[in-house]
């Protein structure tokens, strides 16, 4: 079974969305199987993990109303609506 020129550019799309991340956190960005709960301090990428995670799911077909991404201060929360838009 062959894939199609969209499922080609969708997979790399997807790609794309982890290859800046290290191994760890591409481990923590590209699961889809469950929930996950990551828990990070301040300054250590976690908007990022969680942010690409998102937009990850979303590229595989889960709805966005199947997210709750919890971060605080409100300008990381700006932040991470922002990425998610920009990554789908």
């Amino acid at each position: 079974r062959g894939t199609t020129p969209a499922g080609h550019r969708r997979a790399e799309r997807l790609r794309g969305l982890t290859r800046s991340l290290t191994p760890g956190r591409r481990q923590g960005a590209t699961p889809v199987d469950g929930p996950l709960l990551a828990v990070a301090g301040a300054g250590s990428v976690h908007t990022r993990v969680i942010t690409r995670r998102v937009a990850y799911l979303m590229g595989q077909g889960v709805a966005g109303k199947n997210f709750l991404a919890l971060t605080f201060p409100n300008k990381a929360a700006g932040e991470m609506r922002a990425r998610i838009a920009a990554s789908t």
